[in-house]
């Protein structure tokens, strides 16, 4: 028989962030909170605006095909890892999306923000583009 759990807050016992699942094989355990998205959003570039979001306080629009996601709550190092996903429907460009840093490197991120580079090539050059349907995922330990 299947039972229910309805709770408003799991906190460990040893440690509030410390509680454990037992995995799919039934033998080992995963760490529940370092399991979750600690932020996702699905966002446009064109009028750099969340459509929903967690864990996001705001978009900056550094210009053309440069944006930056600034987070409501900030990681405890740079050690976590950003996913992205957009979506260019021309037909004829390759789209990219890349983390750039504030010397416009493609290494950095910060514990509270992530710089973001949209970009399609065409021929041979690379042209700046505000994008309209542009997603994230973020893993890793908050402050």
């Amino acid at each position: 028989m299947a039972s229910e759990l309805k709770v408003d807050k799991i906190s460990g016992v040893a440690a509030a962030g410390s509680v454990l699942v037992t995995a799919e094989g039934g033998t080992t355990t995963t760490s529940l909170t370092q399991g979750l998205i600690k932020g996702w959003a699905n966002f446009s570039m064109g009028t750099a605006s969340f459509r929903d979001s967690i864990n996001m306080a705001s978009i900056t629009d550094n210009g053309t095909g440069d944006g930056t996601l600034n987070y409501t709550n900030s990681f405890s190092n740079v050690n976590y890892a950003f996913s992205g996903m957009s979506s260019l429907d021309d037909g004829t460009n390759d789209f990219n999306i890349g983390i750039i840093g504030p010397d416009r490197d493609f290494y950095s991120l910060t514990t509270s923000t992530v710089r973001l580079n949209f970009s399609y090539n065409s021929g041979s050059s690379s042209n700046s583009f505000d994008n309209g349907l542009n997603g994230t995922m973020l893993s890793g330990d908050l402050a």
